[in-house]
């Protein structure tokens, strides 16, 4: 489905239908959520592991062991691999609200490793100032995954390959696993170059929203 505003140098593509069957094969299925907007997410899977008889999923608050732990809301990550029926209820909530992304890895990461590396992303760098980042805010993510280039997308997500979110549709980025991947977390220190950037397609993303 072609989306006017998106432009092809971002690489970020526009999804037609329901995302639902269409998570490639051999992954790990996450979804990133915005606790403050959905602060009942604990109690909607509870119910639902209750009802279908499943263990606990993988699940991690994002600000524990953060400068932000004294802040009663913030990201959770949640593996959603073997919970089909949950994936259909939460996608179907991000589709109504802006509540955070898909995120896709090979099914051989480790669960700690994904919560290490989005924890550490949380905070980047900008002229030496620490600056909290949310990436996962769908709303603003295609400015962000638009400004960076194919290598800068590997890194700073690795070993996350994939991620869709749901703003007015469904979008998706992807890229290849880097050749050299990186051997441990490191901050992230966001250019000039990519900081123009990102405020030029927000710029051209609204300009069309208040058009449309």
């Amino acid at each position: 489905m072609s989306n006017p505003y998106l432009n092809a140098s971002w690489c970020i593509n526009a999804i037609e239908h329901s995302l639902l069957n269409r998570f490639p094969d051999g992954s790990n299925i996450y979804v990133l959520i915005e606790s403050s907007l959905m602060p009942d997410w604990k109690v909607t899977l509870y119910q639902h592991i209750n009802t279908f008889q499943l263990s606990e999923p993988y699940c991690e608050t994002l600000f524990t062991g953060t400068h932000y732990q004294h802040l009663e809301h913030g990201p959770v990550l949640v593996n959603i691999t073997d919970y089909p029926e949950l994936q259909k209820a939460w996608l179907a909530q991000f589709e109504q609200t802006p509540l955070g992304c898909v995120l896709i890895a090979p099914a051989t990461t480790n669960n700690q490793d994904i919560a290490a590396l989005l924890r550490n992303r949380l905070t980047v760098y900008r002229e030496a100032n620490p600056t909290f980042l949310r990436y996962y805010e769908p709303r603003t993510m295609a400015a962000f995954i638009g400004a960076l280039n194919e290598e800068e997308r590997q890194h700073f997500f690795f070993p996350i390959q994939m991620i869709y979110w749901h703003h007015n549709q469904w979008l998706q980025a992807q890229w290849a696993k880097p050749e050299f991947p990186p051997k441990q977390l490191q901050s992230w220190k966001i250019t000039p170059i990519q900081f123009n950037k990102m405020a030029d397609i927000m710029k051209q993303i609204q300009s069309h929203e208040v058009l449309t």
